[in-house]
C-alpha cells in the first residue's frame, strides 16, 4: 500500500510540474509567476524548509526521558 501511494505522489509531481508549462498566465503580478512550475517548486521546497525547521526544533525542545532523575 505504502509503495503505490508513494508511486502515485510522485507521478502526480511530475504531472503536476509538466502541466506548468503549458498553463496560460493572464494576471501575473510578481516575476516568480511567469516562471514555468513555479508554484510546484515553492510548495516542495516550502515543505522541506518546514520539516527541516520541525526537526531542529524537536532536537532542541525534546528532553531525555530521565531529565528529572
Amino acid at each position: 500500500m505504502m509503495k503505490t501511494l508513494k508511486i502515485v505522489i510522485w507521478v502526480m509531481a511530475i504531472i503536476t510540474i509538466f502541466v506548468g508549462f503549458f498553463v496560460a498566465r493572464e494576471h501575473d503580478s510578481f516575476f516568480w509567476h511567469r516562471i514555468p512550475s513555479m508554484e510546484a517548486v515553492f510548495g516542495v521546497l516550502g515543505t522541506l524548509i518546514l520539516i527541516f525547521l520541525s526537526r531542529i526544533l524537536a532536537l532542541i525542545a525534546f528532553k531525555k526521558e530521565d531529565f528529572y532523575d
